[in-house]
């Protein structure tokens, strides 16, 4: 895939939401703005792990980060795919995690 550096525009402020986030890094011309998108899209993904790591009922801080980057709907879409996680439900997700316990337990 070839892609044009052709946005020459610096990075003020926070980018609205992933999309914006990936296309100044497949665009930006200037480093400095690669290395901003780059940071703002490791705090969007900081955000969206750290609802998994910490105990229900204190995720509020994470889902504030989270509403700087992503629109309703995706928060909506990551609170729904938790859920199934918790409840076992998720199937693509029991399937990933019992196929790495397999493979540490030398298994597969």
């Amino acid at each position: 895939m070839t892609v044009k550096y052709d946005d020459d525009t610096p990075i003020s402020g926070r980018l609205r939401n992933a999309k914006e986030i990936v296309s100044a890094i497949r665009h930006k011309t200037n480093g400095k703005d690669v290395r901003e998108s780059v940071a703002q899209l490791g705090e969007l993904l900081v955000g969206m792990i750290s609802i998994l790591d910490v105990p229900t009922g204190s995720n509020d801080d994470y889902k504030e980060d989270i509403k700087k980057y992503a629109t309703q709907e995706e928060v909506k879409q990551l609170d729904a795919k938790i859920k199934r996680i918790i409840i076992g439900t998720d199937h693509e997700t029991i399937k990933l995690v019992v196929r790495e316990i397999l493979k540490e337990e030398g298994v597969i």
